[in-house]
């Protein structure tokens, strides 16, 4: 797993903590106008 954590842009591990935020965002009305958007939470580990 060390070696999966040196290549991240962003250094620490993907847990349920961390992306919770992302879902608590998205189901509140704050996020009322975010439509048809793929978000990927992953901490910079997928990039094209």
């Amino acid at each position: 797993m060390k070696t999966v954590e040196e290549k991240q842009a962003l250094r620490g591990r993907l847990t349920p903590e961390t992306i919770e935020p992302v879902f608590a965002f998205l189901a509140s009305p704050d996020s009322c106008d975010v439509t048809g958007q793929c978000l990927t939470v992953d901490r910079g580990w997928s990039h094209d």
